[in-house]
């Protein structure tokens, strides 16, 4: 399916009314139109952005890429098994996305927002204590976070930030450890990448006479 839009999008007043950014999906500090025009054709797709807003992101993927996912509930699983399901399917590079409950009462104590999905984008263990970090990223490029590794957490010596790669900035990019991945977010959706798989039919014979 082809989905025809123009470039014109959805514009609100910022906080001082002096300038406006995009309702929606950000443009990037360098331009990038590229999120805001993906999403309003999406929208065009399914009739409006309202219908687009508050969906499963695995739903989401699946609409743009056909992969097929499954959802994993934190609670029905123990930190091992949850470290071994997404630092392997990371390994896969599978499209890993995760949520926070939508709860009144969901606890929020990383910044996290209720009822919202992120990215999920990266797994590694540290070296020097084997700590692991799960690398998470808002979509709408905003951190808000302040649990585990935020930028002024004391643990990022140049040594944690040369390993990982570090950098100090507001890209909505942060890393959490297991633990608090665990508490603070409810579910996770492994979304399957198809490129190579294959399918066979097999064709059964009935040798009656």
């Amino acid at each position: 399916m082809t989905v025809m839009v123009d470039e014109y999008l959805p514009l609100i007043a910022t906080e001082d009314e002096d300038s406006s950014t995009t309702i929606f999906s950000k443009v990037k500090n360098n331009g990038a139109l590229w999120a805001p025009i993906m999403e309003k054709a999406f929208a065009k797709r399914y009739g409006n952005y309202e219908h687009i807003e508050k969906g499963l992101p695995s739903e989401a993927v699946r609409a743009l890429t056909g992969a097929p996912y499954k959802e994993y509930l934190h609670k029905n699983m123990n930190v091992e098994e949850l470290w071994q399901l997404v630092s392997t399917k990371d390994k896969f590079d599978d499209f890993i996305t995760v949520g926070t409950e939508n709860a009144d009462d969901a606890e929020d104590g990383v910044g996290s927002d209720k009822g919202y999905s992120y990215s999920v984008i990266g797994t590694h263990t540290l070296k020097s204590d084997n700590t692991r970090l799960i690398k998470i990223r808002n979509p709408w490029g905003n951190e808000g976070f302040r649990g585990t590794m935020t930028d002024k957490d004391p643990r990022w010596t140049d040594e944690v930030k040369k390993e990982l790669g570090y950098l100090n900035g507001n890209d909505g990019a942060f890393w959490i450890d297991l633990n608090n991945y665990k508490m603070h977010f409810s579910e996770t959706w492994i979304s399957m990448k198809v490129e190579e798989w294959s399918a066979a039919k097999f064709l059964k014979i009935n040798d009656e006479t």
